[in-house]
Parts: C-alpha cells; sequence; structure tokens
C-alpha cells in the first residue's frame, strides 16, 4: 500500500507537470505567433525606412543636379567647348558620375567628355519629365553609349527664364545594388530592389540587374519562381506597404516592401524563415527547462509539506492501532505528543484521542478494577449524552450485587 506521502508527492507533481505543460505550450504558441507577426511588420519597416533612404539619395542627386544645370558654363557661348568639357570632367570625377550629357529640346545630346559622344534620347521618360521643367530620375536603363545598365539624374536647364536645354548625369546602375547590399536584417536578412514591372534594379547578384531580370514573370521559364512571381504581381506591383512570404529553392522565406515614392522602384527585406524557427526552438527549450526546474522544485516542497501532513497522520494512525490493541496507557513521549498541541484537525483528533484515553482510563478500567477487588460503590460518571459504557458498567454493577445477594441468600439456606 503507498503511504499518504507518496501519494502527495504523486498527485501533485503530476499536477503542476500539466499544468505547466499545458502553459507552456500555450506560450510557445502564443510567442511564435507573435515573433511571426513582428517579425513581417519589422520587415515592412525595414522595406519602409530603406525606400525612404533611396527616395533621399535620389532627391539628393536631383537637387545636386539641378544646382549644377545653374552654371553658367553649359550655355555660354563665349567659353570654349574644351573648358566646358574639361570642367564637367571634372565635376563627373568629383561627384562619382561616369558622364554628363547636354542635350538640346529635341533630345539631341553630347557626352561633355573628350569623347563627345552623341545620343539622342528623345523618347526617355527622364528626358521627357526634365525637359517638361520636373528634375527626374530615370529608371535602371541600358545605356545607348555604354551598353552598361546606368541610372541618370536629368534636370531642366534654364536660360533667360525658359528652359533652353536639358543636362542629365550618368552613373553606374550598380549604385542601387550597392545600397542594396548593405541592408540587414537578422543574420539571414537581404534586401532587393524591383521596379514597377518587376524587374531587378538593384540585388546583391549584379548579373539579375545587367540582365534586367523579371521577378514577375520568371515562372513562365522556371516554376519554382511561382510563389515569388505570383508575390510580386498580386502585391509588390500594387506599391503598398505590406508583407508576405513564399518559398524559392527549398527556403521559406518572410520579406517585407514598400515603395520608393516618387521613382518606379519597390524595396523588399526578407528573412529565412529557418532563422525565425531557431528562435522559437531556443524559447521552446528555454520553457522545457524552466518546466522541468519547475517540478524538481515543486516535487522537493512537495515532498517537504508533505512531511507536515503525512508525520502527524502516521502518528496519529500509530496512536490509533494501539488504542486498537486495548492499550488505553498515556505515553506523553510517543510520537503523537509531538503534534497535539497543533491548532488544526491533527490537534482536535489528538485531544480527542487523549480525552478518550484518560475517560477509558478512570471510567472503565479503574472501575473494572475496583469491581474486580469486591468495590461496588463507586460512582459510574457519563463522560456525554451519548455515553453507552457508563451505562453498561452501572448494569454490571447492578448485575454483580445481585449476584452477590443472591449468592449471600443460597449460602444463608443452605446453611
Amino acid at each position: 500500500m503507498k503511504s499518504i506521502r507518496l501519494r502527495l508527492i504523486t498527485l501533485f507533481t503530476a499536477l503542476i507537470l500539466a499544468v505547466t505543460g499545458i502553459l507552456g505550450v500555450i506560450v510557445v504558441n502564443q510567442f511564435t505567433r507573435v515573433l511571426e507577426t513582428d517579425a513581417r511588420e519589422q520587415l515592412q519597416n525595414t522595406a519602409v525606412v530603406q525606400a525612404r533612404y533611396i527616395e533621399s539619395r535620389r532627391d539628393a542627386e536631383l537637387q545636386y543636379m539641378a544646382s549644377l544645370a545653374q552654371n553658367s558654363i553649359l550655355l555660354d557661348g563665349a567659353i570654349a567647348q574644351d573648358q566646358r568639357v574639361a570642367f564637367l570632367e571634372a565635376e563627373a570625377a568629383r561627384a562619382g558620375y561616369d558622364a554628363y550629357v547636354l542635350a538640346d529640346l529635341a533630345g539631341n545630346g553630347v557626352t561633355q567628355n573628350a569623347t563627345g559622344d552623341t545620343v539622342n534620347v528623345a523618347d526617355r521618360s527622364y528626358f521627357k519629365g526634365a525637359a517638361a521643367g520636373t528634375p527626374t530620375a530615370s529608371d535602371i536603363t541600358i545605356s545607348r553609349v555604354t551598353g552598361e545598365p546606368v541610372i541618370l539624374y536629368a534636370t531642366p536647364v534654364y536660360q533667360n527664364g525658359a528652359i533652353a536645354a536639358v543636362l542629365y548625369g550618368r552613373k553606374e546602375g550598380t549604385s542601387l545594388s550597392e545600397i542594396t547590399k548593405q541592408v540587414s536584417y537578422g543574420e539571414t536578412g537581404f534586401a532587393s530592389l524591383i521596379n514597377n514591372d518587376g524587374v531587378a534594379v538593384g540585388n546583391s547578384n549584379l548579373d539579375l540587374v545587367k540582365e534586367q531580370f523579371n521577378f514577375a514573370i520568371a515562372d513562365e521559364e522556371n516554376p519554382d519562381y511561382a510563389e515569388l512571381a505570383e508575390l510580386v504581381r498580386s502585391k509588390m506591383m500594387t506599391r503598398e506597404p505590406g508583407f508576405g512570404d513564399y518559398t524559392l529553392e527549398g527556403k521559406d522565406l518572410l520579406v517585407g516592401f514598400a515603395p520608393v515614392e516618387g521613382s518606379p522602384w519597390i524595396m523588399s527585406v526578407a528573412i529565412d524563415q529557418a532563422e525565425l524557427d531557431a528562435q522559437v526552438a531556443e524559447v521552446r527549450n528555454t520553457i522545457i527547462m524552466v518546466i522541468i526546474l519547475a517540478i524538481i522544485v515543486a516535487a522537493f516542497a512537495v515532498f517537504l509539506i508533505s512531511g507536515t501532513i503525512a508525520k502527524p497522520i502516521v502518528a496519529t494512525t500509530e496512536e490509533l492501532n494501539r488504542l486498537a490493541g486495548f492499550d488505553f496507557r498515556h505515553d506523553a513521549h510517543s510520537n503523537a505528543g509531538k503534534y497535539i498541541n497543533r491548532q488544526d484537525e491533527i490537534g482536535t483528533m489528538l485531544k480527542a484521542v487523549e480525552t478518550m484515553q484518560q475517560n477509558v482510563q478512570e471510567n472503565l478500567i479503574e472501575k473494572l478494577e475496583h469491581i474486580a477487588q469486591g468495590n461496588l460503590d463507586d460512582e459510574v460518571i457519563m463522560v456525554g449524552d451519548n455515553d453507552q459504557v457508563g451505562p453498561a458498567l452501572q448494569d454490571t454493577q447492578a448485575a454483580i450485587k445481585t449476584l452477590v445477594t443472591d449468592t449471600n441468600m443460597l449460602v444463608t439456606a443452605a446453611v
């Protein structure tokens, strides 16, 4: 038979295990949802911040071009062309441009360097915007002069208060990719920049930019891009900040995105789902360790607490077993004596046991001893309204007295 102490330890340990286990599962599931929601929102916020940074960089370049366009050297007929070219070549080298091109309003441009290459850009959107009076940045485009990806910043050139020409500067198309390379999120996060058509304009893989890789239609040739292409078409190309997820090359990824205002670009920041899963696993393992420690501590606490419950009960049981063997002697040094003054049910029960021992000793055993010695006149005291021993003892005394009387009568008669 199991002891009450073992039962208490088993019961409370099982209860603690169940409660902490349920709470642990709830906490892990809740944390997983919160972590993923937070990650998506943070990815979106990061994309918004980076989009604003690119916007500020573009605006800074356009402001610079607008400032440069105010230099009178551009349209001053008194200045020799070689002098103008020397100035603009030096300025391009200083500002990080490949070259500047000065175009008339018909779109006929002359590269302001030693080569003096000519080009017609009348059909280019950046030229049209600048010719209309708005400084404009181009999308990443393939240069008609160099054949390489470039980005162009164009601004109107005023003369006598009217637009007389368009000045634009040509920068390498890798400039946006350099910005995206510097974007990070966690350990696996990376950034990418596409335009409104889904074409890569900024990516750590420069080949995608040079090839004008289109993510929106990439699934037409490679089914692996199906989820990403659908995400680009259905969400990113709407130019609304948001987030989503997709699988590519065996990896599950979360992504946040936001448009670069005033440009055809859309910034996205993605992270490998495995990194979030690792964080969840770390939290789960921590919770499991906490649960194990809680069970150990709780089991030890139950062990100590159960002693304060089980030991008095065991001592009381020993006392009752002694009474069951008709041993009604009071032992002040018994185990039960340690707990008789407790202010709880154990103390009350032991006091009742002590009272019963005293009553049996005084009102039963002593009376029986007196009867055995021939003393039939001891007063029998009732110890309670429902006392059954007292009346039985009185009846015994009366019966013995009657027996004695009858015996005396018989003896007298016999004599």
